[in-house]
């Protein structure tokens, strides 16, 4: 929630906010239509994501002992014994996996300390991917959804819905 807003601005932004929004909080009255100097990161600004990662890395790294993956820099993972934790970071979407209920839940307690985040349980979404977790506790990605956008982009009359057993042999 507001991912942007929670991390120390990393360059120098200074905005001015509309002196017409006096009326809507009038307990801040004295702080519009002035310059100001933005002590956080601002969504949209050209170093709000990297103020972000840096601070939630840090805060991963330092804090929860987890190791930032050198060749994908979007994992990071923590090993005790056979237990494990693996965390994917997506800008502001994180989706994390445990073995351990105890490290899980602990972690759960430790990032809801430090960031204002929502945790939504057992994803079954994660950027455009369908999650599936099987009785056996495999898990399957599928893509459809992303392919399906993929192929209206080359063919805009398909859809997902206009798809037949046909189609796809015929289009995909």
């Amino acid at each position: 929630i507001g991912a942007f807003l929670q991390s120390f601005a990393i360059d120098r932004t200074v905005t001015v906010l509309p002196i017409e929004w006096q009326a809507l909080f009038p307990e801040h009255a004295e702080w519009f239509g002035m310059p100001l100097l933005c002590i956080k990161s601002i969504y949209g600004g050209s170093h709000a994501n990297r103020s972000f990662d840096i601070h939630l890395s840090e805060w991963l790294e330092n804090d929860q002992r987890l190791v930032r993956c050198l060749s994908e820099g979007s994992i990071f993972t923590r090993r005790d014994g056979d237990k494990f934790l693996i965390l994917l970071n997506a800008v502001d979407d994180q989706l994390y996996v445990s073995n351990c209920d105890e490290m899980r839940k602990q972690f759960e307690t430790d990032i809801a300390s430090h960031f204002d985040v929502e945790l939504l349980g057992q994803a079954h979404w994660y950027l455009q991917a369908r999650i599936t977790q099987h009785t056996n506790f495999d898990v399957t990605l599928g893509q459809s959804r992303y392919a399906a956008l993929i192929c209206n982009r080359f063919i805009p009359s398909l859809t997902l819905d206009t798809v037949t057993p046909d189609d796809q042999e015929k289009y995909m």
